[in-house]
């Protein structure tokens, strides 16, 4: 093995450690009550050392949501899809992306991420400023791979747009879920909503009964 992948090996197992470290105490204390500097202590650097992998405690946060927004990217450009409908193959490099994942580690980590964006305003934002520049990205590979004609037109911006919407709510129904997170029920969640996307694009409206004559 060279130098250059161990180093490499160093530097991941580092960056997992300040994750791990980082949301344990997000979850134990309350993403405010910790600091920069307790982070550091718990993995041994400093604080000097964590800016190399993270730009601070709101991006150490939302790091699990991050690995696989860019583990889709990367299916996106390595994947060669069957011919379809460009949701459906977005939705299958999503659910390639998932399952790329680490087992055990990351959706214990996706859990606790997840739970501390829904309360913590700061890190809501920016996981929610992430899954804004994603389809942004994802846009540059499609013009790169696929012929679409004009990308400035709706589709493409609707259907990322979709693939956003059905993640955050596949991330929901799965951190309501009682026990332990598991990356195969979040498989599944994901699955029911974007099966659902179809119907609720038609979903009728009832107007409540008024009780007055």
């Amino acid at each position: 093995m060279n130098r250059e992948s161990l180093r490499d090996r160093k530097r991941l197992r580092t960056r997992q450690k300040l994750i791990g470290s980082a949301l344990d105490l997000f979850t134990e204390r309350g993403f405010e009550e910790v600091t920069l500097d307790e982070i550091c202590d718990e993995v041994d650097i400093s604080t000097r050392t964590f800016s190399r992998y993270f730009s601070g405690k709101e991006e150490v946060a939302i790091a699990p949501l991050r690995d696989m927004w860019f583990a889709f990217l990367d299916n996106l450009t390595r994947r060669r899809p069957a011919p379809g409908a460009l949701l459906q193959i977005l939705q299958e490099d999503l659910l390639h992306a998932i399952e790329q994942m680490p087992a055990g580690d990351w959706e214990k980590r996706m859990g606790k991420c997840w739970r501390v964006a829904d309360a913590t305003p700061a890190v809501r934002a920016n996981a929610l400023l992430l899954c804004d520049q994603i389809p942004r990205e994802v846009l540059v590979h499609l013009r790169s791979r696929f012929e679409l004609g004009n990308l400035n037109e709706p589709y493409p911006i609707f259907a990322l747009d979709i693939l956003v919407s059905v993640v955050r709510c596949a991330f929901d129904r799965w951190i309501a879920h009682t026990g332990e997170p598991d990356k195969t029920d979040l498989e599944a969640q994901f699955r029911t909503v974007a099966a659902a996307v179809p119907s609720s694009l038609n979903l009728p409206l009832a107007i409540r009964p008024s009780g007055h004559d």
